[in-house]
């Protein structure tokens, strides 16, 4: 009998999520080809990226069906994969974004992405600098009048990272991001796979438009 290790385990879930998850992979791997215009580096985060997907990918799934008592054990794992997946799909769109043809393709995933990737990884809001003369503004994560407002001076950089929500629906991990692109600023709620489906939709469509 094999024993049974951590490394075992997660080989046989990455390949479990590859058997059931082929063609979203098969996916990554040609964006990673006609994205990465020559860079192995670019081609190989892509590809990672998609690694990483298929798997939570394959967990979401599963935790759609799910019993409510067993997503305790689950959530922890999914909340680190998604955290660590965004950071990748970051990391590739500030490269793929610097080619103008894809750019204009990818400019409005890129921002999604980059809304939910800096309070995650830096503790700040998105592009806080468009707050330059607002030091007393005051955020709400809803609509909702009773809600206390988070102050947010920033002159001082308040640590601040998003609300995660988990979508039963999907079983997707969920950020309750910042945009102070517009004025007043706005929560934009953005979930992982929102972000995962829109990069591949977006790949398909810049490769059509080649």
């Amino acid at each position: 009998m094999r024993e049974i290790t951590a490394s075992n385990l997660i080989t046989q879930a990455f390949n479990l999520s590859l058997a059931r998850q082929n063609s979203v992979f098969e996916a990554w791997v040609q964006a990673s080809h006609k994205l990465s215009f020559g860079s192995p580096w670019l081609a190989l985060i892509i590809q990672d990226c998609g690694k990483i997907d298929i798997l939570l990918r394959q967990m979401e799934e599963e935790s759609a069906t799910t019993e409510v008592s067993a997503e305790i054990f689950s959530l922890d794992p999914r909340k680190i994969l998604s955290e660590a997946w965004t950071g990748k799909l970051y990391a590739a769109l500030r490269l793929i974004c610097k080619e103008p043809d894809l750019k204009k393709h990818f400019a409005a995933l890129f921002k999604a992405t980059t809304l939910v990737r800096v309070p995650l990884e830096k503790l700040q809001i998105a592009d806080d600098r468009r707050l330059k003369g607002k030091e007393e503004l005051r955020l709400y994560r809803s609509d909702d009048p009773s809600e206390e407002p988070i102050p947010y001076n920033l002159s001082q950089r308040p640590q601040i990272s998003p609300q995660i929500f988990l979508d039963r629906a999907t079983g997707s991990i969920a950020w309750d991001t910042f945009n102070v692109a517009v004025d007043p600023p706005e929560m934009r709620r953005i979930s992982r796979i929102e972000l995962s489906d829109g990069f591949l939709k977006t790949y398909r469509a810049a490769t059509c438009a080649m």
